[in-house]
């Protein structure tokens, strides 16, 4: 039999309490926001509905008590989605500490 290495993963999520507030998806949906500067494009890029993902930002933003995206209505002409300072916080924060936790689990396997 052949000896199998095993090997550290992780998945990684923010909380508060016993809530939870924001994961890989939420990540995700928001960085193509900052990109893209509109919810329906970003939603379509993380193949979400349009639906779904401002349903995911509100329930994000009741949990934190503050909004993470800004929204400016106009369609596709003249809307506009910004991230906010928050928002901006979260992107930054789990960025930065899933790259820790993905060097930690190489320099470990």
């Amino acid at each position: 039999m052949t000896k199998k290495k095993i090997k550290p993963a992780f998945k990684l999520w923010f909380q508060i309490g016993e809530d939870y507030v924001f994961d890989e998806g939420a990540y995700e949906l928001l960085e193509q926001i900052r990109e893209r500067k509109s919810i329906s494009v970003a939603a379509k890029a993380t193949h979400m509905s349009y639906r779904y993902a401002w349903a995911h930002i509100k329930e994000i933003e009741e949990h934190l008590g503050e909004s993470i995206v800004k929204a400016q209505k106009g369609g596709k002409q003249e809307g506009k989605t910004e991230i906010t300072e928050a928002g901006l916080s979260l992107l930054t924060n789990y960025k930065r500490l899933k790259e820790l936790m993905t060097k930690v689990c190489k320099e470990t396997a």
